[in-house]
């Protein structure tokens, strides 16, 4: 996928409704450093603000084409907007991401270094074993007939309509 993004001079996400949330395929273009259009949907609304990108309405194909055909005309703009595009993708890769995650990590751990420590007071399962209730297995014999057990139930009603499932040695299999 990103050899294709990488081939586009101006990458286009023409979604049609804000419900679509995020793309995959928009931060991939970003890391990339492509020159962007898109319709108003939440990620691009902020990835393109202050002019990393171009915004077009939702259903609008005369001025998605505008703007299409002004970056592919205005090679300059197109350039400064590739640039700023990359720069800021750099800051989305896992590697900055990890790094982000870690130094939030060391700031919670340093910042609560002061704080007295209370030691967890949890038993393992080991050590409370006697506490656990005994084995009931009604539910398994609700769910099975003579064809198999049954994939679903609604509370303690076996749900026929669900199918059965088929034991394997991977996840369960059902028809």
């Amino acid at each position: 996928m990103t050899e294709f993004i990488r081939a586009a001079d101006v990458y286009v996400t023409p979604y049609l409704n804000a419900a679509q949330i995020t793309s995959g395929t928009l931060a991939y273009a970003f890391g990339c450093g492509k020159a962007v259009v898109s319709t108003p949907y939440w990620h691009a609304e902020e990835l393109l603000a202050d002019g990393r990108g171009v915004i077009v309405p939702f259903a609008d194909s005369k001025a998605l084409a505008r703007e299409i055909r002004g970056l592919l005309g205005d090679e300059p703009r197109r350039t400064a907007m590739c640039a700023e595009a990359y720069r800021l993708g750099r800051e989305m890769i896992w590697q900055q991401s990890a790094f982000h995650y870690m130094e939030s990590f060391q700031k919670t751990r340093l910042g609560r270094q002061d704080q007295p420590h209370k030691p967890l007071a949890v038993r393992t399962l080991d050590e409370r074993q006697a506490e656990l209730p005994d084995w009931r297995l009604d539910h398994v014999q609700r769910l099975t007939d003579s064809t198999g057990m049954l994939q679903h139930a609604t509370h303690t009603i076996p749900n026929f309509a669900e199918g059965y499932c088929t034991p394997t040695t991977t996840p369960a299999r059902c028809f």
